[in-house]
């Protein structure tokens, strides 16, 4: 489909999820040429543990410099945040640094319990997933008590 069949059939594109990995300018460029401006999700699991949750070097920095890229181009981003026993501690770090990137909204998961994580999991069941949840968010919460609120729609 050309760009212009996908203008002339008012094709929407409202969100985008992504590790942030090939996400370049030249792809923002192209949304605004569709005059498309949907909300990217981005994972990032914590500050100095999304390599390791994704099992790929350098995942951090790739996420890193996609949510910077969106938000220099103003298009609302979301990070999602898996929360486990070892990134716990981290998540009030994390979401300052993902405020000071310029991030939209943090969506706060419970990581699913799927063979790989249950085999490599640090030092946690698997179904302690939804109270590490409420954890995270009350510690992030007590973090940004006095931060502004922003709506999103994403």
């Amino acid at each position: 489909m050309t760009r212009k069949e996908h203008i002339e059939r008012n094709m929407v594109l409202e969100k985008l999820t992504t590790n942030g990995c090939f996400l370049r300018q030249e792809t923002l460029d192209l949304f605004r040429e569709l005059h498309a401006s949907p909300c990217i999700k981005i994972s990032f699991d914590g500050v100095g543990h999304h390599d390791w949750m994704r099992g790929v070097p350098g995942a951090e920095k790739d996420a890193e410099r996609a949510f910077r890229l969106c938000a220099e181009n103003g298009f609302r981003t979301l990070a999602q945040t898996q929360v486990h026993r070892g990134n716990i501690d981290v998540i009030p770090e994390t979401l300052r640094f993902l405020e000071d990137l310029g991030v939209t909204s943090t969506r706060i998961i419970r990581t699913t319990p799927v063979p790989r994580w249950v085999k490599n999991a640090p030092d946690g069941a698997p179904h302690e997933g939804y109270s590490m949840c409420k954890e995270a968010i009350g510690r992030g919460c007590r973090s940004f008590s006095a931060n502004k609120s922003r709506s999103t729609n994403c």
